[in-house]
């Protein structure tokens, strides 16, 4: 039992180090991205950081994540409320094209391009 315990907290303890490890995959650049399609949402992308501004059933979310761009294009926001998992940020798939990023819906499949705009303030 005791080794059990040993266990189940060493995998904790690691989970919570991998997590917090600001990640070194960052290649999107910073900048603001509008879509033209909902002209009042953006994503801010910081050097390590990216901040959505989106609207989600009729309220807006202001919210701030780490990130990371796994191997096939898809966003990693994190650390993420499991609210925010289930009805905010985390509820929409998240992907970098190389040019774009992309918001797609699982539900409904509508996909939303949000381009860095040129001429934006990039410090913001």
């Amino acid at each position: 039992m005791k080794l059990l315990n040993v266990a189940v907290f060493s995998v904790i303890l690691l989970s919570m180090v991998s997590m917090s490890r600001v990640p070194d995959n960052h290649p999107i650049p910073v900048g603001t991205y509008f879509t033209d399609r909902y002209p009042d949402e953006e994503v801010l992308v910081l050097q390590s950081e990216i901040k959505f501004r989106i609207r989600v059933n009729k309220n807006f979310l202001d919210r701030q994540y780490n990130y990371t761009v796994l191997p096939d294009g898809r966003i990693q926001p994190f650390p993420m409320a499991s609210s925010e998992a289930l009805v905010g940020v985390g509820s929409y798939d998240w992907y970098w094209d190389g040019k774009a990023i992309i918001r797609q819906n699982p539900k409904t499949g509508e996909i939303v391009k949000f381009r860095l705009k040129e001429g934006a303030d990039r410090e913001r």
